[in-house]
């Protein structure tokens, strides 16, 4: 989403900018870490080395896009954000929609198995409660 709808925004308005034009080489390089890791299991000999890397790399981007990028954003595309932020949301569900079964798995999975356990029984109460008030009484 960044690199089709908010870095050709910005970039517009912002040319010139030495952290907007590093940002999709440092992209590059966490694709490549991701896709390097994906190749590998965790025990295999490198993979630490990678994944570390690939959290330096992040937390480094993430911390530039916060301070220097959204900051710039917000000043330089003011009247556009509200546009832009509802063609990202939709570009988002895109994205997202073909992995939806497997996105609410790996919530759950975070999720305390006490938490888990109340919402499935309010959920099956909810259920049994539907279904009983949509039955005829017998009184």
């Amino acid at each position: 989403m960044e690199e089709e709808i908010f870095y050709p925004a910005l970039e517009t308005v912002a040319t010139g900018n030495a952290v907007l034009t590093k940002s999709r080489p440092e992209h590059d390089e966490m694709k490549r870490l991701i896709a390097q890791l994906r190749s590998m299991a965790p025990e295999d000999r490198g993979y630490d080395r990678a994944f570390l890397e690939l959290m330096r790399d992040v937390i480094h981007h993430v911390a530039d896009e916060e301070t220097v990028l959204l900051p710039a954003a917000e000043s330089l595309l003011a009247e556009q954000l509200p546009v832009l932020g509802a063609r990202m949301t939709r570009r988002r569900m895109q994205l997202a929609a073909p992995h939806a079964g497997q996105l609410l798995v790996g919530s759950v999975r975070t999720l305390p198995p006490a938490m888990v356990a109340m919402t499935a029984t309010l959920f099956v109460g909810g259920l049994l409660l539907g279904l009983a008030l949509r039955r005829p009484s017998r009184w």
